[in-house]
């Protein structure tokens, strides 16, 4: 007949002081969280360890709920909850913090983005020109976005930093270029739609002495609205008729070219 096993500890012990571990094999009693502190290398110091409650165990049970008390209210016991507990809970991780961070600049750039790009939308629609009188600050998109950031402190602070803020002239010559292929595909997709296309050509000299090929869209919809949209101007080197008809499928990358049209 197996010998029954008697528990000296007693369970309302463990609702009064929550940190306590029962070794039932050994009859002994721990504290969790000096136990894991000590093992994480947090309190080094043997005058810092309650020997009797992390390496040997407690098992004085005749003054067992004194020397409970005595060691919640003990400086290595204090000191493990303070490195296992209270800091973790304080402290961040620094790879999440950064990532938080690196993730809120992605957004505030991205924003501060979409409202340069649609200014500088807005003063290509309005056919008003980018640069003022050869700086960027005197520039009409800097003006712009100052009247833009009135009551944005956000934005007057972006537009007013040094770097990395997409400002610079070659930025705002790419954000055109890319709304003027958006554009051109806009109306590639309509003249795609409908029965009847003409495209008309025809070139002129500009102020520069330099010959230019004008191209033109042609095309009626189903519902027999007639569309036509000036698709740009292009350089010739040679003005002759033939080398017009041979520059038509070249002279737009972005229309003929990208769509796979022949023209010929």
């Amino acid at each position: 007949m197996t010998k029954p096993v008697f528990c000296t500890a007693k369970s309302q012990w463990f609702d009064t002081w929550p940190f306590l571990h029962y070794d039932e094999g050994q009859d002994v009693m721990f504290c969790h969280t000096c136990v894991t502190a000590f093992k994480l290398g947090r309190i080094k110091s043997s005058k810092n360890v309650a020997t009797a409650f992390v390496t040997s165990g407690f098992c004085n049970w005749k003054v067992a709920t004194v020397a409970f008390s005595k060691h919640l209210q003990s400086k290595s016991h204090i000191d493990a909850v303070e490195a296992v507990i209270t800091l973790p809970k304080q402290t961040k991780d620094v790879g999440a913090q950064l990532s938080v961070a690196h993730k809120a600049e992605k957004e505030e750039a991205r924003d501060m983005l979409q409202i340069i790009l649609s200014s500088v939308r807005f003063l290509a629609r309005q056919g008003q020109a980018l640069r003022g009188d050869g700086s960027d600050v005197s520039s009409n998109p800097t003006q712009l976005l100052h009247v833009r950031a009135e009551g944005n402190p956000k934005m007057l602070q972006w537009i007013t930093k040094k770097a990395c803020k997409h400002m610079h002239h070659d930025n705002q010559n790419e954000m055109l270029e890319l709304t003027a292929h958006q554009v051109l595909r806009r109306i590639l997709d309509d003249t795609h739609t409908s029965p009847f296309l003409a495209v008309m050509v025809d070139e002129t000299r500009d102020q520069s002495n330099k010959e230019q090929l004008t191209l033109v869209l042609r095309w009626v919809s189903d519902d027999f609205t007639v569309s036509e949209e000036f698709v740009g101007l292009y350089y010739l080197s040679v003005i002759d008729a033939q080398s017009i008809v041979d520059a038509m499928p070249f002279c737009g990358p972005d229309t003929f070219h990208k769509a796979s049209w022949s023209v010929l």
